[in-house]
């Protein structure tokens, strides 16, 4: 997989195909809950592109220079563009093909989830916390934690199979529904 120059955020989109598949990720490390810096330099040299959200807090803006700094040294920061603390999210997802966040501990909720889905893109995640009640196998990926093998092959199998992110990303548009949906659950109570 070759590298691809970094677009704005703004003009992603406008050119679709494995060769600039976006990957975006968190850069935050919460509670452990959004696993290490080795994990992401292993997304980055799988993916094409990647983009990483910023922190959000002091400890997290460590850990993210931590993994900027992993970047550098293993040469992919022509693939990895830190986007900072953003306000927009929802154009951050919009400008992605498929969402990762592969936890090294349980995520209580993982909205971050839902959002990703709500956007259309096919989850990559590891089978902890929320994850197991949001990420199923219509919508993307639950891996063991910490298993970067595991984490490059359903990348991989995303990245050049745009037929399968079609698939799982267009489950994920009604996965929110099913599973957040107040007139849903209060049938499901009933």
């Amino acid at each position: 997989l070759g590298r691809i120059e970094y677009m704005r955020v703004e003009q992603r989109g406008a050119v679709r195909g494995a060769a600039d598949t976006v990957v975006s990720a968190t850069a935050t490390d919460s509670d452990g809950a959004n696993g290490s810096a080795g994990q992401a330099v292993h997304v980055a040299n799988v993916a094409p592109s990647v983009q990483l959200q910023g922190a959000q807090s002091a400890d997290e803006a460590v850990y993210e220079h931590e993994l900027q700094r992993a970047v550098h040294v293993f040469d992919l920061d022509r693939r990895v563009r830190f986007v900072g603390q953003r306000s927009d999210v929802p154009a951050v997802l919009r400008a992605a093909d498929i969402y990762c966040q592969p936890n090294t501990a349980p995520d209580a909720f993982g909205l971050s989830f839902v959002e990703a889905l709500h956007a259309g893109l096919p989850v990559v995640t590891s089978a902890l916390g929320g994850a197991l009640e949001i990420v199923d196998r219509d919508c993307g990926y639950l891996l063991p934690p910490g298993d970067e093998d595991a984490l490059a092959g359903a990348l991989r199998a995303l990245i050049v199979d745009a037929g399968q992110r079609a698939r799982l990303g267009q489950a994920a548009r009604h996965r929110p529904a099913a599973i957040c949906d107040p007139r849903t659950e209060v049938r499901r109570l009933q």
